[in-house]
């Protein structure tokens, strides 16, 4: 493991800044056949994330599974950092704002995804989960004082659109069963150990420590252009694997979610060559 060398150490904070708004000369557009790899694998391993949850989440409760994930987790990745030379100190002006962006980006995301994975087919909580970058836009109007462009306006309103679809589809359908899950669909109650066993080892191992490694690399190797990108397959990966290994037959209306809220990731998510905001 090559650790988080070059522009990942903290001594690249500038270039790895530079690599994240998307400045320079076009190199960070640039995929090497190494990050290419890399960047296929983590869209992968975030995308079947949502089966692995779902099949964990069958036998071991949502604050359990969570506290292993995230416990073993950390320590395996705090450990890869350690072994690739990375600081793990955190100069203390920037304590308050970690520990408030680690209470609601990792610790309420990770449970509230646990317990709505409990409720709602594997696919449509991964179409869910990436409507982010798109209700990101108000916040980003409030807070940061950006400037509302046409092509925020639009990526917000796909994302809305198809937000509205899955929620009314729901509300239509309440009281009726989740799509698809596993035990529901195949009557795989012998098998529910090992797929816990498995689902849980893959998120602290590859979802947590893989993934979070990845993502770091990524982000200071890449432009926001070229890393945004995979965020748009996610989600494909996470309703073809539900119906794959699950059984899930997402509906029409799910597709067309699907759809929309892709079409405003790409509108709000991945920058245009020479915009200026």
């Amino acid at each position: 493991m090559d650790g988080l060398d070059g522009v990942a150490r903290n001594d690249g904070v500038p270039a790895a800044r530079a690599a994240l708004s998307g400045a320079g000369d076009g190199e960070a557009d640039h995929l090497s056949p190494r990050l290419l790899a890399l960047l296929g694998a983590l869209t992968l391993a975030w995308g079947f994330n949502w089966t692995a949850m779902k099949l964990a989440l069958a036998a071991v409760p949502p604050w359990t599974f969570r506290s292993i994930c995230l416990g073993f987790g950390s320590a395996v990745l705090f450990l890869a950092l350690h072994a690739g030379g990375q600081r793990l100190a955190v100069p203390r002006k920037q304590w308050r704002r970690l520990v408030l962006l680690a209470f609601l980006n990792i610790t309420g995301w990770n449970i509230f995804i646990a317990y709505g994975l409990m409720m709602i087919a594997s696919g449509r909580a991964a179409i869910l989960a990436y409507t982010m970058p798109v209700l990101a836009v108000p916040l980003s109007l409030w807070l940061l004082r950006e400037r509302l462009t046409r092509a925020k306006v639009a990526g917000l309103a796909l994302g809305l659109s198809g937000l509205v679809l899955l929620v009314g589809e729901s509300l239509g359908a309440a009281g009726a069963a989740p799509v698809g899950t596993l035990l529901e669909d195949f009557s795989w109650a012998h098998t529910v150990g090992l797929s816990a066993l498995f689902g849980t080892v893959y998120n602290v191992l590859i979802a947590f420590a893989f993934a979070h490694w990845a993502w770091i690399k990524l982000a200071t190797s890449l432009s926001v252009t070229a890393f945004s990108l995979s965020m748009l397959l996610i989600p494909v990966v996470g309703v073809f694997s539900g119906m794959l290994f699950l059984g899930e037959r997402p509906s029409v209306v799910e597709y067309a979610a699907l759809g929309l809220i892709l079409a405003s990731l790409a509108t709000v998510a991945v920058p245009r060559r020479g915009a200026g905001g």
